[in-house]
């Protein structure tokens, strides 16, 4: 083999041990770009979890004010005053709230774990690509 053809086989070995090396980054790249979209869905989901949450709140406070009006307006006894009636809406609101906040928090927490996940995938395609790049680099350097 001439040495022109040993130049070659070298730059090319070289070559694609650089394309190897810098799909790995982009792959790595790749998945921690994911991770921050994920972890950005999860603040936005956060954000509109605290925004559903005044305005439920709102509501039950519109809804609270009416009934306790409304129950006192009719003279209606309910367990002995319009205070009681009241006590049974917010303790009825309180275990939705409590429903309500655990499902905005396996959602936000979800989002998170989707987030890990791409970074570990790319990742762990990365270090594939280096070993497989490596492997490939090392079988063209036999060659020569």
């Amino acid at each position: 083999m001439g040495s022109f053809a040993v130049a070659a086989k070298i730059v090319s070995t070289v070559i694609n041990a650089g394309v190897g090396i810098q799909k790995a980054r982009s792959q790595r790249a790749e998945g921690k770009v994911q991770e921050s979209e994920f972890k950005r869905a999860a603040e936005m989901e956060k954000i509109s979890a605290v925004e559903r949450e005044r305005i439920r709140r709102r509501e039950l406070n519109q809804i609270l004010g009416t009934k306790i009006a409304e129950i006192g307006a009719r003279g209606i006894k309910s367990e002995g005053s319009p205070a009681a009636a009241a006590k049974g809406l917010i303790e009825q609101s309180a275990l939705d709230e409590a429903g309500t906040k655990i499902s905005d928090l396996s959602r936000i927490s979800q989002l998170k774990r989707a987030g890990t996940g791409a970074r570990r995938m790319g990742k762990n395609a990365s270090e594939g690509t280096l070993l497989k790049t490596f492997g490939s680099t090392l079988k063209q350097a036999a060659d020569i």
